[in-house]
């Protein structure tokens, strides 16, 4: 049995090490569609099919009614409708169960892991501005290498988010996440 168990748990991780490597796939062309004039983790609902009207592959075909319901269609502006990236890669739809819903290969969240990586770092629920900018400037994403420098509007949002909280970012809030998401 423990033979077959380790078995059974490589097998699973190297399929979860397929899924993710997918899954950066899919990200790499949503984010070659994004468009040049704005790089926010959002693709005009035009760019995103037209790889598929053009016969060029055949993802990214989901219909509105089905971005909306996910939450990655963005309408807010009525003129530019468009997907949100990390809405549209981290949710169900690129999820695989197994039967039961025992077991389920899911793309992996970016975001997660880097807040995992302040998290074990800070150890704590708040953390002060200086020590967050310090430890953000020093890590590594999909999309930006480390050291990677926060602009003087980025620290100047993070401290407006401290000055509102005592001096103090709290790690699990809405406004810290919204920060993070820009830097």
């Amino acid at each position: 049995y423990p033979l077959m168990s380790r078995l059974v748990e490589r097998f699973i991780d190297g399929y979860g090490m397929f899924q993710d490597h997918q899954c950066r796939e899919y990200k790499n062309v949503l984010m070659d569609l994004e468009g040049w004039e704005e790089s926010d983790g959002h693709v005009p609902l035009s760019n995103f099919y037209s790889p598929y009207l053009q016969d060029v592959h055949q993802y990214f075909l989901e219909r509105p009614e089905y971005l909306r319901n996910l939450g990655s269609l963005d309408e807010t502006d009525p003129n530019r409708p468009s997907v949100i990236v990390p809405n549209y890669l981290y949710g169900r739809n690129f999820c695989i169960a197994t039967e039961g819903g025992i077991q389920s290969f899911c793309c992996v969240d970016q975001c997660n892991t880097l807040m995992e990586t302040l998290e074990r770092s800070i150890a704590h629920p708040v953390a002060s501005p200086n020590l967050i900018a310090e430890l953000v400037e020093a890590l590594p994403s999909d999309t930006v290498a480390a050291p990677r420098n926060l602009s003087s509007s980025l620290r100047w949002k993070l401290d407006t988010i401290a000055e509102q909280h005592g001096g103090h970012v709290p790690l699990h809030g809405r406004l810290f996440a919204q920060w993070m998401h820009h830097a």
